[in-house]
């Protein structure tokens, strides 16, 4: 039985196949458990949940994409709506919802497309395990994820984009990778057009999502200078057509804006803020009447009082392991230190073995996915510090991308005997999590 480098652990006592069965039943369980999350949770149990549900309602009966000065169109108390987003979510959503509202006749049809995307991607981290092997232990690592899928949002859209992308890198069969790695054929122009609609609608996410497409990017620029094994200059001009075409599918949405509000949408959008938001949320009103979480920069609080006194990185934490409703169920002390142990466990294990390979372009790679994490924090920082205080674990979840491939690094890394017991330990702590903290407090 061969041995792992070091006193870290050994390879294949608890082999990938076999840890993938426990993984994949536990992901099973989540998914029983977000479903009846969504079938008996009520209506607003959950963040922002109103506006996301108003959004996708109006598109069980309306074909067209919204126009926001539509009277029918809802506004929340900030003066923001959904309608304004980029992204299909709200109209697909909107379709399935109408369609089951048929058949299954509750109010809260409107989160079935989102469990429709937690069972794809569970599907296929279950059925593609050899050719991508990092999505079911990545599946594993936070509750936060699965709940994501139990209520109505946009962000379980967003991370199933990302996840897409993470897989479209990762599988040497995926249809990026034959369309970097073949000749130039329909078929290969074919998987380059719906790779860079994959970039194009992860475009139209979230700002703090854009970080898997700067991963994404730097993956494949590293890949063009330190493969000898690909034609530099084909690889290249692929790459160009591929980012050339996702702005091109990009911009024929943004055409459908200019279409509608010519070049005045931001103005038309502050405009209507302006009129539907409350007045401690309206843009006019003096910083110091507004919201007392919000612009906390141009309040004078410094970014020392946000990360300390205000505990950020506390509260974004016990978020991001697994926190319910509007933030107010979450786990005991003892479940926070252990999923904090549990995780510098995992990266130990991941900085462990990149630097023992003494591989350049590994340990450039590790480099580069740290710098994409604290991008990701940093971003939630800002948020935070500029716009409103709200550490909130589900704006940290881009980050479960460039860390769950940093498993790729080393082949040694998924195949360790204490890697893959960390991953079923934390998955199992994590539907400890969605059940005895989420869902019976949810489930009404």
């Amino acid at each position: 039985m061969a041995k792992g480098n070091g006193t870290i652990g050994k390879t294949n006592r608890f082999p990938v196949e076999t840890a993938g069965i426990f993984f994949a039943a536990i992901l099973a369980a989540a998914f029983i458990v977000a479903s009846l999350i969504s079938i008996f949770s009520g209506i607003n149990a959950h963040p922002d949940e109103q506006e996301t549900y108003k959004a996708i309602q109006y598109y069980y009966t309306h074909w067209n994409i919204a126009d926001i000065r539509d009277p029918l169109v809802y506004f929340s108390i900030y003066g923001t709506t959904r309608m304004a987003e980029l992204n299909p979510y709200y109209y697909i959503a909107g379709k399935v919802g109408a369609l089951f509202s048929w058949v299954l006749n509750y109010q809260t049809e409107f989160r079935i497309f989102n469990l429709l995307l937690l069972a794809f991607i569970i599907g296929l981290a279950a059925c593609r395990n050899k050719k991508a092997r990092i999505l079911l232990p990545m599946l594993m690592l936070t509750p936060q994820a699965w709940y994501l899928y139990s209520y109505g949002t946009s962000d379980a859209w967003d991370l199933f984009l990302s996840i897409l992308i993470l897989y479209q890198i990762v599988n040497p069969d995926s249809m990026l990778n034959k369309y970097l790695g073949t000749s130039i054929s329909k078929k290969s122009v074919l998987f380059g057009l719906l790779a860079s609609l994959l970039f194009a609608l992860q475009l139209m996410s979230k700002p703090n999502y854009f970080v898997t497409l700067v991963m994404a990017f730097i993956i494949l620029l590293i890949r063009l200078v330190s493969d000898d094994k690909i034609n530099k200059k084909e690889f290249f001009i692929k790459c160009l057509a591929l980012l050339l075409c996702t702005f091109a599918i990009f911009g024929i949405r943004k055409g459908v804006d200019l279409a509608q509000y010519g070049f005045n949408k931001a103005q038309i959008v502050q405009e209507l803020k302006e009129e539907k938001a409350d007045k401690a949320f309206k843009p006019s009103t003096p910083v110091n009447e507004k919201w007392s979480t919000m612009q906390l920069h141009d309040r004078n609080v410094s970014l020392k009082t946000i990360l300390t006194e205000k505990q950020f990185f506390q509260k974004s934490f016990v978020s991001f392991i697994g926190s319910y409703g509007y933030l107010q169920y979450m786990g005991p002390a003892a479940y926070i230190n252990l999923m904090l142990f549990l995780y510098l466990a995992l990266y130990a294990i991941i900085f462990y073995y990149c630097v023992k390979s003494r591989n350049r372009r590994v340990i450039i790679e590790f480099i580069a996915m740290n710098a994409i994490l604290l991008l990701s924090v940093g971003l939630s920082v800002y948020n935070s510090w500029f716009v409103d205080f709200q550490p909130q674990g589900r704006y940290l979840l881009p980050m479960l991308i460039p860390f769950a491939y940093c498993f790729t690094l080393d082949k040694r890394i998924l195949k360790n005997t204490a890697f893959n017991a960390i991953i079923l330990i934390t998955g199992l702590m994590s539907l400890y999590s969605f059940i005895f903290i989420g869902s019976v407090n949810l489930i009404k």
